[in-house]
């Protein structure tokens, strides 16, 4: 299965969305299961606001997917356990959180293999350097 958000920051022309309708959150306990390449979320976008991520997820869960959201957030919340992929500008994990790499998502092909590598890694400090820039001290 694959979801598709279009227009989390700006709409595309033609997109049909409304500006800013575009993200994806849960707040308690979603479990996202079966084979690590079977669910894809793309975000074609940023964010909708500078405080709120394209895709979070809060309190808990156990996700089996993969993300491609190259202009856009993904944070993760609260004893979450992710299982895939994710290629994001931004990424986050809150408190206790756990991330495997599938081998299952070598399968989704050459063309959208480069996608899923790991490109360039920073540890952030843990608490903004400026309270209104939730991404400062990065």
């Amino acid at each position: 299965m694959r979801l598709f958000i279009d227009a989390p920051e700006s709409v595309r022309p033609g997109s049909g969305c409304r500006e800013g309708t575009g993200w994806f959150e849960t707040k308690n306990s979603l479990n996202i299961s079966g084979a690590d390449n079977a669910f894809q979320v793309y975000i074609w976008g940023g964010n909708p606001s500078p405080t709120k991520p394209a895709f979070y997820i809060k309190n808990s869960g156990e996700l089996h997917m993969s993300i491609h959201a190259p202009n856009a957030d993904v944070v993760l919340n609260n004893a979450a356990r992710f299982y895939g992929a994710i290629n994001a500008d931004y990424i986050e994990f809150k408190n206790t959180t756990d991330f495997y790499y599938s081998s299952l998502l070598d399968s989704l092909g050459a063309d959208l293999s480069t996608l899923f590598q790991r490109s360039q890694w920073t540890q952030c400090r843990s608490t903004p350097t400026n309270a209104g820039d939730p991404h400062s001290g990065c």
